[in-house]
């Protein structure tokens, strides 16, 4: 049998890294128009995907760890 706490402390965990995660990708958002030629523009977009995938991921673990506390 799974700990609940332990599931609840992690899900926490979880929503405060999206949080975070989500915020920072706003603020590259933002930044997007200091960097948008060359180079700098390709490393942005590059850095931007990135931040994006971690997210799905992190995401993705927020809904697993959701289920298993769901599940009797």
């Amino acid at each position: 049998m799974l700990d609940q706490a332990l599931l609840s402390r992690r899900l926490t965990g979880l929503a405060v890294r999206v949080a975070a995660l989500e915020r920072e990708i706003a603020a590259m958002g933002q930044a997007a128009g200091a960097w948008w030629s060359g180079p700098a523009a390709e490393r942005f977009q590059a850095e931007l995907r990135h931040r994006r995938a971690v997210l799905a991921g992190v995401r993705g673990d927020l809904h697993a760890a959701a289920a298993l506390i769901l599940t009797p």
